[in-house]
């Protein structure tokens, strides 16, 4: 089969195969057209090396018998089914299908409106409804399964892969697959089928589509971990996270209505799929939504609509300061649809406070310096020069000067240079030299005079009473 030409390839005696749509673990699916009725269909085929199990066989077959009894226009139409002896392989013709499923649209936009997520499950859950009432139970109700058919008049949501489901009244009923995987997808499975119940009813379809409107109204699922295993034991042991919490945006009613179509007693669930599809319809932005206008509000696989969705987003209160604080570690929280919302935050009052913070810090520095020049120039050597004190050098500090007359005491500073109280500008300050004279005593007029060559202020050594040099 796979050295096979596809314009050469015939399934069935009948089925020309045109191009290969997809391929998986059990077995390929093809566009093909019947070459007696022109049609064109779908045509699912299991690999030989399955085809060849009993148990796959049977699941197989389960889809075909599944769709070939229900007739409703959202349930995926199933044709025919067959042995091919050339290849040695079975498969199921079906109707072909335009368009992609809901998961893939979902990648799109991340998150549905209220109306259009309303719009679009609502034809599947009266598929489910009509199932239900024949026994059948899908068990595998899932974005991927949801497939959104684009036609002329308009998207035609379309459940498909009843592969794993399961009749009511059937003596052979499969459970687990042979390597004892749980049957369905973890993310979307109940609580008694995740714990293998064997009497597992509509209502576990239920919760499934429960969780579906989960991911389209808040791109979330009520449930989350890094494996399936630890996943499924969240489902059985503990309680699903509130979808209110995870799309506050959404009215109550709406959230109610999901939330009890996710309760882990089975009992205290919707007892139905068409009375789950009732309370929908009863929530307030439903009410009196002409059906023709609904149609024209599902989704393409792009999110596409063919009618413009109602402004559906509530009027919200004032934030209240714990909503305020980042509620995700990014510091963002999600808006009506999807969109990040920056966390708001009090802007600060730079303009009023970076002046008085550097007036402060000027102030402290030059009473710093004028209470250090005023202990430790006595003890510097007799001849003293003016010593600037300098915050920042200039060019008239860094050029040489004659040495000065011989000053005059003066009294050493007793308040600071710089008022604390004062705006402090932005620039560059030199303040004025600080020159402090102290009368000579004995012990000093002892001491030789210091090198006719003295260092400048910025490098003067500096010595202790006795003489001796501070090392710095």
């Amino acid at each position: 089969m796979t050295t096979a030409a596809p314009e050469e390839l015939i399934i069935g005696g009948r089925y020309r195969v045109i191009r290969e749509l997809g391929r998986g673990g059990m077995g390929s699916v093809y566009e093909a057209e019947n070459l007696r009725t022109r049609r064109r269909v779908a045509l699912k085929t299991m690999r030989p090396e399955v085809s060849s199990r009993a148990e796959f066989v049977r699941r197989f077959e389960r889809e075909a018998q599944a769709g070939g009894r229900l007739r409703h226009p959202n349930v995926i139409d199933v044709l025919d089914m067959g042995d091919d002896a050339t290849y040695g392989f079975v498969y199921i013709v079906q109707e072909f299908l335009s368009g992609g499923d809901l998961a893939r649209c979902l990648k799109e936009l991340s998150i549905l409106p209220p109306h259009a997520a309303i719009a679009t499950l609502l034809p599947v859950m009266d598929a489910l409804g009509a199932a239900h009432e024949l026994g059948i139970i899908h068990r595998d109700i899932k974005p991927d399964n949801i497939f959104l058919h684009e036609t002329p008049q308009g998207v035609v949501p379309k459940l498909i892969d009843f592969g794993i489901a399961k009749f009511a009244h059937s003596e052979e009923e499969l459970s687990r697959t042979v390597t004892g995987q749980m049957v369905g997808s973890p993310n979307y499975v109940s609580p008694e089928q995740a714990r293998g119940d064997a009497d597992v009813d509509q209502r576990t379809d239920v919760w499934s589509l429960g969780i579906v409107f989960y991911k389209c109204l808040s791109r979330s699922l009520a449930y989350s971990a890094p494996t399936a295993s630890a996943l499924v034991a969240k489902i059985i042991y503990e309680e699903p996270t509130p979808l209110a919490q995870l799309a506050p945006h959404l009215p109550a009613d709406l959230v109610a209505v999901v939330q009890r179509a996710v309760v882990k007693d089975r009992e205290q669930r919707w007892p139905s799929m068409r009375a789950f599809a009732d309370a929908l319809r009863g929530c307030a932005l439903w009410r009196g939504v002409d059906p023709t206008l609904a149609q024209r509000w599902i989704v393409n696989v792009r999110g596409e609509t063919l009618e413009a969705l109602p402004v559906a987003t509530p009027s919200l209160p004032a934030p209240t300061p714990a909503q305020l604080a980042p509620e995700h570690p990014s510091g963002q929280r999600s808006g009506p649809w999807g969109g990040e919302v920056p966390a708001v935050r009090a802007p600060a009052d730079r303009a009023t406070r970076i002046p008085h913070m550097l007036a402060g810090v000027l102030a402290l520095l030059s009473l710093g310096i004028a209470t250090t020049a005023a202990v430790l120039w006595p003890r510097r050597p007799p001849a003293p020069e003016p010593a600037a004190a300098v915050l920042a050098p200039s060019p008239a500090a860094t050029a040489p000067s004659p040495p000065p007359p011989e000053p005059a005491p003066v009294a050493a500073p007793e308040a600071p240079l710089v008022d604390a109280g004062a705006p402090a500008p932005v620039a560059v300050y030199t303040l004025p030299p600080i020159q402090v004279v102290e009368p000579p005593t004995p012990e000093r007029l002892r001491r030789p005079l210091a090198p006719a060559a003295r260092p400048t202020p910025a490098d003067a050594p500096r010595r202790g009473r006795n003489g001796a040099l501070i090392m710095r």
